[in-house]
């Protein structure tokens, strides 16, 4: 069991101090905040942190380590007819999975059509490992993309995006 934390705030930063006596100090989370609008490209953003004073080294978001992202399923797909562009077929994947499951599904999904993959209607789209099945299911309940009238049929599920490729 952890000791309790007693947060005391301060115009400059917050006190935290632990029963056991140990008294950690941090500046607010506002002024670490490396998303607020600044009108700065992210890129720019992140490298204005690091060299300011109000960030301390290490302060910045890190990206996540391979071993704890989630594992990716590939289902490959042909749209009939032909003829729709990637970010049309894209715009239906999400309003499909939106209407199936709602925004959280959707999100713990996280279905995505690999764009530079998606050629004379056939395509890719990447899902959260455990949400396979309803990745099928979102491809196979799509009935029309655009207005007009379609189909997509799944050919297969993979792992890789070099096996779905063969």
């Amino acid at each position: 069991m952890q000791p309790p934390i007693h947060a005391i705030r301060s115009t400059e930063s917050y006190q935290c101090s632990f029963s056991s006596g140990i008294a950690v100090s941090r500046s607010p989370a506002w002024q670490r905040n490396l998303y607020k609008e600044t009108g700065l490209p992210s890129g720019q953003r992140e490298e204005e942190a690091r060299s300011s004073s109000l960030f301390p080294a290490g302060d910045c978001l890190k990206r996540m380590i391979p071993s704890l992202r989630q594992k990716k399923r590939y289902i490959v797909f042909e749209v009939s007819p032909e003829g729709f562009s990637a970010e049309q077929v894209h715009r239906c994947v999400q309003q499909s999975s939106n209407a199936l499951f709602g925004s959280i599904g959707t999100a713990k999904m996280e279905p995505r059509l690999v764009a530079e993959r998606y050629a004379q209607g056939k395509g890719i789209i990447a899902i959260n490992h455990p949400y396979a099945q309803e990745g099928i299911l979102l491809l196979s309940s799509i009935k029309d993309i655009a207005g007009q009238p379609a189909s997509v049929h799944t050919l297969k599920t993979s792992g890789t995006i070099k096996a779905a490729e063969r």
